[in-house]
């Protein structure tokens, strides 16, 4: 079977369309399902109006794929519809056959399984996850996505969409349901289904511009894509602003309700984000700047909203802070007869969860504490008055003492060490990466 390039219908001649005539290139033809791959038994991976993700695998390798299959029965006896979906559909997969970025999924082919049914083979990610889901499940137990996921989410999608509008590509659907999460934790950006090209590039000064309307969700579309507003980048910019908006606030900028009160939101200025301690003002600026209804007080380019998302990045850095806790001390001194105190240096970011510091910097910090103690204690032994006695606030000394009353002779030696260890952790920390 070949697709017909002018009126996107199947013809079984591979020159001339059987449908309305015209003349086709021979490299139209649409692979089958079954001569690449092959279904794995099993429920679907995701459902759609009109689409179904199944897991996969590649006859040629046998490696795993997520295989999206388009249903055109569904869409009734409306030859118009039909014909809609079909072209969506082959552009969709057009484009993401030659995108190739950490943020998107890729797509290494496409073709169709039967006369009404066309698959789309694309980068497997985990079942059901998506930052929607995420979203849900957070909303269910009462939390928030923390600071740096949210920046993460607004530095990862706005890099997969700095790339596609360089390329000429807009996404028009993004919201939660089409952020994906791959093994590695990464946001991957889904379903270009109704993307728009544009041939021209734009410029800061006289943007190239189209009008179109009915198209996205409206909980995270932009205004101008259902009141016949101007097209572009700052289009996909508030619908990432929107998603920052429900990641923070629990909802959306636009919820349901009745047409006149849909209508309504759209052309107000959402409520303001409610008020954090943990969260900085500037990332709340941001966000708010994103769904702002006026294209034209929104950022004008992925690049721009990125430098201010780095600029929020750095204010978060600013405020993280470094706590070092002594508990007790390293059970190796029985072993060497010289107490290493047990370090735990922990970082802390506003509003994000605890990470722990780098283990193997820590780790030769206290090697190196430990050998100045070892050096140090035997040169110092001759100095050091034998009928001094601890002082009960010491930290790391016990209150037990060896039979005789003496105590041993590395207590000063020690806290000459711990200053040395202090000083040490202190540049370890400053080392870390934030």
């Amino acid at each position: 079977m070949y697709i017909c390039g002018h009126c996107m219908e199947l013809s079984v001649a591979p020159h001339r369309c059987d449908v309305c005539g015209a003349q086709m290139a021979p490299s139209t033809r649409i692979p089958q399902l079954d001569e690449l791959f092959t279904l794995e038994p099993g429920p679907p991976l995701g459902q759609g109006s009109f689409a179904t993700v199944f897991a996969g695998r590649r006859l040629a390798d046998d490696s795993p794929w997520a295989i999206k299959l388009l249903d055109l029965r569904r869409a009734a006896d409306s030859s118009r519809v039909r014909k809609q979906l079909r072209a969506s559909f082959l552009r969709e997969a057009r484009a993401l056959m030659v995108l190739d970025h950490p943020n998107l999924v890729g797509v290494v082919s496409y073709g169709m399984r039967d006369t009404d049914t066309l698959f789309m083979a694309m980068d497997k990610l985990p079942r059901e996850s998506t930052l929607a889901r995420v979203l849900r499940r957070a909303q269910q137990k009462g939390r928030r996505p923390g600071v740096n996921t949210t920046l993460r989410v607004l530095e990862e999608v706005g890099s997969a969409l700095r790339y596609v509008h360089a390329r000429g590509i807009i996404h028009r659907d993004l919201k939660p349901g089409n952020i994906g999460i791959d093994a590695d934790r990464r946001f991957r950006v889904l379903d270009f289904g109704l993307l728009k090209n544009i041939d021209d590039e734009w410029g800061e000064s006289e943007p190239q511009t189209f009008t179109v309307a009915g198209w996205g969700s409206f909980n995270y579309g932009a205004p101008e894509q259902f009141l016949n507003g101007r097209i572009g980048p700052w289009t996909d910019l508030y619908s990432l602003g929107a998603t920052a908006y429900e990641m923070v606030a629990g909802r959306p900028p636009i919820v349901d309700g009745t047409l006149e009160q849909i209508l309504a939101s759209m052309s107000s200025r959402p409520p303001p984000l409610p008020p954090s301690p943990e969260r900085p003002e500037a990332l709340d600026a941001l966000i708010m700047r994103l769904v702002e209804k006026n294209p034209e007080d929104r950022f004008f380019s992925a690049e721009a909203m990125l430098q201010a998302v780095a600029r929020v990045r750095r204010e978060v850095s600013r405020a993280t802070t470094t706590r070092i806790a002594m508990p007790d001390f390293d059970p190796m001194a029985h072993e060497s007869g010289t107490p290493v105190p047990r370090v735990q240096v922990i970082r802390e970011r506003k509003g994000d969860e605890t990470r722990k510091a780098d283990v193997h910097v820590i780790a030769r910090a206290l090697s190196a504490a430990r050998e100045i103690v070892e050096t140090e204690a035997p040169a110092r032994s001759d100095r050091i008055g034998h009928g001094l006695a601890p002082e009960p606030s010491m930290p790391g000394v016990g209150a037990t003492l060896p039979v005789g009353g003496a105590p041993p002779d590395w207590t000063v030696p020690l806290f000459a060490s711990v200053s040395v260890l202090l000083g040490l952790l202190g540049l370890a920390a400053m080392l870390l990466p934030a």
